[in-house]
């Protein structure tokens, strides 16, 4: 495979061409050293045989930092405890970077003490609260220069550090992309007016920094190779600033896309395809002379292979893929199955962005690494796990990769629970992908799986098990109103699972992620759909990315979106509701009911007290899939510490 041929960035070769592309993980302390549990989440993912890791942010000075919990290079106080990291991920045979950072106008005034800077005074207007409004302070000439030096001496920190390569930050919004950009750069001097004049706080930087480092220095820059805003600059402007940067010395670009007023670009969404930005990699490949780096959901070694082969890029970053699956790079060398990324952003990108420590709704592991406990020493003990749905697949992993005996007993004829109808709706393949990773873990485990079987007294008598986890989710809430019998009202999941919904006018009940994603599917079937929500918005658990990307779509096929709405009344042509007081008659030819779940009960009213017991996932409170897969395994992991 030519994923695992060699490369060079200048003077250094990485082993292969897979490199783990940087991501803020909000671990470090308050004064931006780094953490213990930094340093075990990065040497997990060295382990994986990843050519290099570029170790997320780092900011270069306070102003600039994009949240509380940034790693800085701003003090030499900083320098020992960034070696301890360094060293750590190079005694796995990893490659690691420094990445230099200044969040400019998007660094929250709330972290920095201040309102942010910027090149000019543009108003911030889309990245979200506390974002919305925000007018940054423009830089003097004056401080460009020293935020020029600032760079240079971060760079100095970096390599006293041991770093074995520095990245440069200009892509995505932040200070320099600000810079570069004709949407937020209004200035008319040397840093601003042309398009060269732009480039030039850029170039100054790199510069200094080779200044600093020395020629021999392996230098980077990531950049967004369209910013795909209105008034934002192109793919050309970004070919000629690749061009700039091989004459001042850089050895590599690599290529994301988007800034801070199209956030869903930075981290890209479903429906964006997979290596959706490799074709602007592509195109700067085609003019330079350096490697030219893509990310940009790259979720399959096929598809990573396929970009290299066909020389579209020199080298595949892998992010988010690398939280879900730290062990990538060598499952792709070995062909196992890799615990793919579903993109959902929930634990990564959107907590990252509110200054929240990372996690990931496919990987408890996230954020613990080198925390969890280890398995009692006795391999015999029996664990009963009941239920098939997220929460109760991973304890029941969990617990088998440990070493205990474990039964799964699902009430139904499959597993996967509300994975299955979740996996149906636009934009949602990636569920199918994690569906069958934990079918095919829980074989391969070896976990004994009673299907159509319900917890009963019966089943604990024959099974006799030590530990018991319940995980028998939840049931779609029903209103008792008027009509809610009548042949056209439906269930969403019942629809996602097959169900005819017969004719054209459809009347969706419940805003939340299910009814919008049911409208959605509807609406692609060419029917006239509306929504009605209680509450004051609709999907009010989305991320910002994800929420934005929905509500465009469903506007453009249509959906009405109804708020502040109560269903008063189902009948045989349609509903009744009351809307900001007034009630209103909506015309439908089938009704469907997406309100929400309610847990289960477990089915057994006592369990024997010499069994250790424990409710989790939806048949706790129905709620996100990250938080049944975390409580899953947290169970198993808890029930090991309760046996020490």
């Amino acid at each position: 495979m030519k994923l695992f041929t060699p490369i060079r960035i200048g003077s250094l070769t990485l082993p292969n061409r897979l490199v783990m592309a940087p991501m803020a993980t909000n671990y470090s302390t308050l004064t931006g050293n780094v953490t213990q549990k930094q340093i075990e989440y990065y040497v997990r993912r060295a382990r994986s045989g990843v050519g290099m890791i570029i170790a997320e942010s780092n900011y270069v000075v306070r102003q600039g930092r994009g949240s509380r919990k940034r790693l800085g290079l701003t003090s030499d106080d900083e320098i020992a405890l960034h070696r301890q990291l360094i060293e750590a991920v190079q005694r796995e045979g990893t490659y690691i970077c420094a990445q230099l950072h200044h969040a400019g106008a998007t660094a929250p005034a709330s972290s920095i003490g201040e309102y942010p800077v910027s090149c000019s005074s543009v108003t911030l207007t889309s990245k979200g609260q506390p974002f919305v409004g925000v007018i940054p302070r423009t830089l003097t000439t004056g401080e460009i220069e020293e935020l020029v030096l600032a760079y240079g001496q971060a760079a100095r920190r970096a390599v006293a550090a041991g770093f074995d390569a520095i990245q440069i930050h200009a892509a995505h919004g932040y200070l320099i992309n600000q810079f570069l950009s004709p949407h937020s750069n209004r200035r008319d001097d040397h840093y601003g007016g042309s398009p060269d004049r732009r480039m030039n706080f850029l170039l100054e930087i790199v510069d200094e920094v080779r200044r600093i480092v020395g020629a021999g220095f392996p230098l980077t820059v990531r950049m967004s190779s369209e910013e795909q805003i209105d008034g934002g600059y192109k793919i050309d402007f970004i070919r000629d600033v690749v061009r700039e940067l091989e004459n001042h010395g850089i050895d590599e670009v690599n290529l994301s896309a988007g800034n801070y007023e199209e956030i869903e670009k930075i981290a890209p969404l479903p429906p964006f395809p997979e290596g959706c930005y490799v074709d602007y990699a592509e195109k700067i490949k085609a003019s330079a002379s350096i490697p030219v780096g893509v990310a940009g959901r790259i979720r399959t070694p096929r598809l990573a292979e396929e970009i290299l082969r066909l020389n579209k890029a020199d080298i595949i970053y892998l992010g988010r893929e690398m939280i879900a699956d730290p062990d990538w790079p060598g499952k792709a060398r070995t062909g196992q199955q890799i615990r793919e990324c579903i993109y959902c952003n929930r634990g990564c990108f959107d907590r990252m962005l509110i200054g929240e420590e990372i996690m990931c709704t496919v990987n408890y592991e996230v954020g613990r690494e080198g925390t969890l406990p280890a398995a009692p020493a006795a391999t015999d003990y029996k664990l009963l796990v009941a239920g098939g749905g997220p929460a109760g697949l991973s304890a029941a992993i969990v617990g088998a990769e440990q070493g205990l005996s474990v039964t799964l007993a699902e009430a139904g004829q499959t597993l996967g629970g509300q994975l299955k109808p979740a996996s149906v709706p636009p934009h949602k393949k990636e569920l199918k992908a994690l569906i069958s990773f934990l079918e095919n873990k829980l074989r391969s485990s070896g976990v004994k799986v009673l299907l159509n079987q319900t917890l009963t007294p019966a089943l604990l008598e024959e099974l006799r098990p030590d530990a018991l986890i319940a995980a028998v989710g939840a049931s779609p809430v029903i209103p008792r109103l008027p009509g809610v019998d009548l042949p056209q009202v439906l269930l969403a999941a019942d629809i996602f699972l097959g169900r005819n919904v017969p004719g054209d006018r459809i009347v969706v009940i419940g805003g939340g992620l299910v009814g919008i994603e049911i409208a959605e599917y509807l609406a692609d079937q060419n029917k006239q759909v509306t929504v009605v929500e209680m509450a004051g918005d609709v999907l009010p658990e989305a991320g910002f990315g994800i929420k934005k990307l929905t509500l465009q779509r469903l506007s453009a096929k249509g959906v009405r979106l109804f708020i502040e709405s109560k269903l008063l009344e189902i009948k045989e042509s349609g509903v009744m509701v009351e809307r900001l007081g007034d009630s209103e008659y909506l015309t439908a030819d089938s009704v469907v009911l997406a309100l929400g779940y309610r847990a289960n009960p477990v089915g057994i009213e006592t369990i024997p007290p010499t069994i250790k017991f424990q409710t989790v996932g939806d048949a706790v409170k129905p709620r996100s899939i990250m938080d049944s897969i975390h409580e899953g395994a947290g169970a198993v992991y808890a029930l090991f510490r309760d046996l020490k």
